[in-house]
């Protein structure tokens, strides 16, 4: 029997054979990792295309950990797309405009996705804590149950805001009280329900006197 060679992939007949096929050096530990100058060219690409970078999330951190054949791959994906400058030009969606009369909460909608009868979402306000420059800006997220609130891409979020839009006060506490009794957390602070109460109404009682429940 022979010795399988990690380096050639062949088979040799002694230890000192595949050493010297080797030459003494061992194979590397892994694929190599993106270039300065590769993590900083798809980084000025993507500043070109920042919806781009938010929908793939695609952010300086993310962007530092790629492999240089993954880096290589995703420059050219992101060159065939047109800068946004160049884009066709449509009128923005702004989520802090389509929900400007959507309070901060927890909302249950009926199903968009169709996986379930109704949708699990939570609207909120960025507190600027990493970034000041977005303090005020509201956000859409999903909430699942089990997991708890996760991110979504941004058309996702422009989706359930246009729903939240075009609800009148009445509907948006409904909504809330509905979220409550199913998911058994406030529909306004999202905070465990705790008592039989609040618990049939969907809203804890700090928050039912806020939204007049």
């Amino acid at each position: 029997m022979g010795i399988k060679c990690g380096h050639c992939g062949n088979t040799h007949t002694t230890v000192n054979q595949v050493k010297a096929c080797g030459g003494g050096v061992q194979a590397p530990a892994g694929p190599a990792m993106a270039t300065e100058k590769q993590v900083a060219f798809l980084n000025r690409l993507l500043a070109e295309r920042p919806a781009l970078r938010d929908v793939e999330n695609l952010w300086p951190d993310v962007v530092a950990k790629m492999t240089k054949a993954d880096a290589s791959a995703k420059i050219t994906e992101v060159m065939a797309t047109p800068k946004e400058a160049q884009a066709a030009q449509a009128p923005k969606d702004n989520l802090t405009e389509i929900l400007a009369d959507v309070p901060d909460g927890y909302y249950a909608i009926d199903s968009l996705t169709g996986n379930n009868d109704l949708d699990f979402i939570r609207v909120g306000t960025n507190q600027g804590r990493e970034n000041p420059a977005n303090k005020g800006k509201r956000r859409v997220q999903r909430y699942l149950g089990g997991q708890g609130i996760t991110y979504i891409t941004f058309p996702e979020q422009v989706k359930f805001a246009k729903v939240l839009a075009t609800f009148d006060q009445t509907a948006l506490i409904g909504a809330r009280s509905t979220f409550g009794t199913q998911v058994g957390r406030c529909g306004c602070c999202g905070k465990s329900l705790t008592d039989q109460l609040s618990r049939a109404l969907g809203i804890g009682p700090d928050c039912r006197q806020k939204v007049g429940v």
